[in-house]
């Protein structure tokens, strides 16, 4: 089983996503990005990878990441790309409202994985939403088209309470998009 951790987005919120990407899709057609499918937008809080079913129990245990932390007001908006313009691989959309709360929650999960000896990707966390990755490295005019969009005045996408967590399983289909289904949901505050 292919894991994660993440918060999911509502679906108003997703499609308002879905028009501003397809408006940069449009700007940029010669991006080579494989765009994230809008049914798939999340904000991952630790990636697992591959883990064996019999982990599920303990990953239950995940919820106190989550203690003490009441619903998060949440907003979406600005573009931007790790690592940097010139050697880009993922195209985002930060979170500039919530995100202290959610490096939170996403500290606590990192901890309680080490803690219960749970493998998990231990690169630094930046709160962010995915919207593409690019495939090698783009020409000089994609590079200049993207550059005017990251020079934008940072559109907000919306704003939203976060109100919890999931336990997700990412199922890959060779070139399709990977089917995202929900194995358990924590609530804040819990």
């Amino acid at each position: 089983m292919r894991l994660f951790f993440a918060v999911e987005i509502p679906q108003e919120l997703k499609k308002k996503i879905s028009l501003w990407v397809e408006e940069i899709q449009q700007g940029c057609p010669q991006a080579n990005l494989s765009w994230v499918a809008p049914q798939n937008y999340h904000l991952t809080l630790a990636f697992l990878g591959e883990s064996p079913q019999s982990q599920l129990e303990t990953l239950q245990g995940a919820s106190q990441a989550a203690a003490g932390i009441a619903a998060i007001d949440a907003s979406l908006e600005g573009l931007g790309i790790f690592p940097a313009l010139l050697r880009p691989r993922v195209l985002w959309i930060g979170l500039p409202q919530g995100a202290g709360d959610i490096r939170t929650i996403s500290a606590n999960l990192a901890l309680f994985l080490k803690n219960t000896g749970v493998s998990f990707d231990k690169k630094p966390f930046s709160p962010h939403l995915t919207v593409g990755r690019f495939r090698g490295h783009p020409n000089p005019k994609t590079i200049s088209l993207l550059r005017g969009y990251l020079e934008r005045p940072d559109p907000v996408l919306g704003h939203w309470a976060i109100e919890s967590f999931s336990l997700m399983e990412s199922r890959l289909r060779g070139g399709a998009p990977p089917v995202y289904n929900t194995l358990a949901r924590f609530p804040l505050g819990s």
